[in-house]
């Protein structure tokens, strides 16, 4: 979906990086009108076009769709999906005793699914999505904004932020939430894409995770480690965790949901053929997942 300005609306940009402040940034690419810049402090990279909260709700509200993301949609992704989920919550159950767990950016719960034991609790923006994992685990899932999610204060064990905190305008605020929703000791879990992979190097702006509004921020190991340091979130780990992906997924990906495009052009081709639908593991490093807890103020 094409992101539309107000006609009155006149460009704004950020002076200084949003995560660590530094003002030693740099433009970079000029992704569908967005200038995205590069911090050379803590390597951060983001849109710099300073976005109303507004403006980033009529993008996702004209059209709940939009997240039309067929990764999330297309019910035969979806066992593709759970194989890193199921990873995850192997990997949590071993940090963490059975307790009450928070994912943020839930979709229709998939994630959550894979946590028996656990008491359930999701936030998701999209309504169609929400609505879904609300016929699962009911109330205990919040339809709209993070910034609007109003729960005791250190009431949860874990706290999963999948596919999120990139999308997020102020990820430090985001993750400020996330420390006051955690108790001590709790178990924090960002995945995003990874900036500084190979595959992005070789694609430089056109790869598939640069697609602004949707992505605001694109991370590293760095960046994340400087992102938990600044919030007082100790660092425990960081994992390049496989996936299983079909081959029409490639195409699609790389598309970035552009239905002009060569990409989805070949999408479709693939797409309900049994060569579109060979499914294989995949990882390329262009997927990182943080885990740290919130205890201390210093971080190592």
């Amino acid at each position: 979906m094409e992101f539309v300005r107000n006609k009155d609306f006149h460009k704004e940009f950020h002076k200084e990086c949003i995560l660590c402040k530094s003002k030693k940034i740099k433009n970079r690419y000029i992704v569908d009108t967005f200038t995205i810049v590069r911090c050379y402090d803590c390597s951060f990279q983001f849109v710099a076009d300073k976005l109303s909260v507004e403006e980033l709700k009529d993008f996702y509200e004209n059209d709940p769709s939009e997240m039309d993301d067929l990764t999330y949609r297309d019910s035969d992704n979806i066992a593709n999906l759970n194989n890193y989920y199921t990873r995850l919550s192997k990997l949590i159950n071993k940090k963490a005793q059975l307790g009450k767990i928070l994912d943020v950016g839930c979709n229709a719960g998939y994630f959550l699914d894979c946590m028996d034991g656990w008491e359930r609790h999701g936030v998701e923006l999209v309504n169609s999505q929400a609505a879904v994992a609300k016929e699962k685990y009911g109330d205990n899932i919040f339809n709209g904004a993070f910034e609007n999610y109003k729960f005791s204060e250190q009431y949860f064990d874990v706290i999963t932020l999948q596919d999120v905190l990139d999308h997020m305008s102020d990820p430090i605020d985001c993750l400020e939430r996330c420390k006051l929703l955690l108790r001590p000791n709790g178990l924090i879990v960002v995945k995003v894409h990874n900036i500084s992979c190979l595959f992005s190097k070789l694609s430089g702006s056109k790869f598939y995770a640069i697609c602004p509004p949707v992505h605001l921020g694109y991370f590293n190991k760095k960046s994340l480690a400087v992102a938990f340091q600044r919030v007082s979130f100790k660092f425990d780990e960081y994992m390049f965790l496989p996936s299983f992906i079909y081959l029409k997924m490639v195409p699609y990906r790389m598309s970035k949901k552009n239905k002009n495009s060569v990409w989805y052009s070949l999408y479709q081709m693939l797409n309900n053929t049994r060569i579109g639908n060979f499914g294989f593991q995949k990882n390329l490093h262009d997927i990182i997942t943080v885990f740290g807890y919130n205890e201390g103020d210093k971080f190592h």
